[in-house]
């Protein structure tokens, strides 16, 4: 009998091991500067996926990219990370392409078709759409009535770039006779306005290929052209503080001041940080309307999975289960501000954020007018739009046909020699 009991000791003990052999670990590198709410978040997911998938252990690591990148170049890639700057990855063909999976699982329908957009490249997704980064108009509604004018979220299509301009000069006034406006009509306009504007007109500034990879400048496009031509009309209506005040000086006019009228490049996560003590009752609308229509600048983050992980499946399931299940999406809004990209967990959005009496019917309008894909590319800083000098032809001191050529040859000169250099 006592032969019997050690042998059955043995057989636990032995199974046992095998067990906590077969146990799979999924390792999750989440961004650093995303913050400790969603780092929190993650943690807590990580703990109820452990306990409702025995054989599956996810483990959950706070890192930036350089951690990502000595990672991968020791081979050991983390399975799942949602770090930004890695897009590139996916086309290269070191990313999982999970629209396959997502179909498999009927959880495209979550998603409505300009968010599906937003993260397909060559008919591939290699992110899964977790939460929308977006600009919208904000505008103060007080400086509306006292000038007379139709706020933005009743306008309609005619809510334009010439309804902008026309509006913004009504609103820039000098309310005590010193030459010097009190209230302007347009918010930090050396911001991401222009950039804003170049997509509404159907274009970005670089054409790519396959995989992602600047193959040609269109800085001297007719549409760039023309789209940098309208918003220079910004400054030659003396409508925004910027480059017409010390940069003190212009932050005294920030939108949330009160003392400007329309602001179109903040996202939502403004709405928390800044507008919630604003001296002045503000609303949202759609963004003014181009020639494409009222797109915002926009982006849609979420986690990847490395086509090198061991544990496909097992990593499908866990980001899975803290994007795309419509009680985890709601509370990571909840914790983070963010606004969800499953259309089934958005109504939270305006309860999480305090704004039932605000217009805030335009962020799910808004989430329809994306910007494409490409004006998301990762770039380098030689070519990065963001770097790029355009107080020249915001000043008059240059004009924009001029300016935009002589960008156009520089930017061009390297991308030809990053391409005969094979990078």
């Amino acid at each position: 009998m006592r032969k019997v009991l050690v042998l059955i000791t043995v057989t636990i003990l032995l199974l046992s091991v095998n067990v906590s052999a077969a146990e799979v670990i999924i390792t999750h590198l989440a961004y650093q500067h995303s913050g400790t709410y969603y780092h929190d978040y993650l943690q807590k997911k990580a703990e109820e996926f452990n306990k409702t998938h025995p054989g599956i252990k996810v483990e959950i690591i706070i890192g930036v990219q350089d951690q990502l990148a000595t990672m991968m170049a020791g081979g050991v890639p983390p399975d799942v990370f949602d770090l930004p700057d890695f897009g590139y990855l996916g086309p290269a063909g070191q990313l999982l392409d999970l629209k396959p999976l997502l179909e498999r699982d009927k959880l495209l329908e979550n998603y409505n078709q300009a968010v599906l957009r937003l993260v397909t490249i060559n008919n591939a997704i290699y992110t899964m759409p977790s939460q929308l980064n977006m600009f919208l108009t904000y505008f103060n509604r007080e400086l509306f009535e006292q000038a007379g004018l139709i706020t933005p979220d009743k306008l309609g299509p005619a809510w334009d770039w010439d309804y902008l301009i026309a509006a913004g000069k009504k609103m820039t006034i000098d309310q005590d006779g010193d030459n010097q406006p009190d209230v302007y009509g347009f918010d930090r306009a050396g911001g991401a306005g222009w950039r804003l504007i170049t997509v509404q007109h159907g274009t970005w500034f670089y054409a790519f290929n396959e995989k992602m990879q600047p193959v040609r400048s269109l800085w001297n496009s007719r549409e760039v052209v023309t789209a940098i031509q309208t918003y220079e009309r910004v400054f030659r209506e003396r409508i925004t503080p910027h480059l017409a005040l010390p940069r003190t000086e212009e932050q005294k006019f920030y939108f949330w001041t009160g003392r400007t009228a329309i602001d179109i490049q903040d996202q939502l996560t403004a709405i928390g940080n800044y507008f919630k003590d604003m001296p002045a009752d503000w609303d949202m609308a759609l963004q003014p309307r181009g020639p494409a229509g009222p797109i915002a600048l926009s982006s849609c983050v979420g986690p990847s999975i490395f086509a090198s992980s061991k544990n496909i499946e097992a990593a499908w399931e866990w980001v899975k289960f803290h994007t795309a299940v419509r009680e985890n999406a709601e509370e990571l809004a909840r914790a983070t501000g963010g606004f969800p990209a499953m259309v089934s967990a958005q109504h939270v959005y305006p309860v999480l954020t305090g704004i039932e009496n605000k217009n805030y019917r335009a962020i799910f309008e808004q989430s329809n007018y994306m910007q494409p894909p490409e004006a998301g590319y990762p770039l380098p800083s030689s070519l990065n739009p963001r770097m790029v000098n355009m107080n020249p032809v915001w000043q008059g001191l240059t004009p924009a046909v001029n300016h935009l050529e002589e960008i156009h040859r520089q930017m061009q000169a390297i991308i030809d020699e990053m391409l005969a250099a094979g990078n």
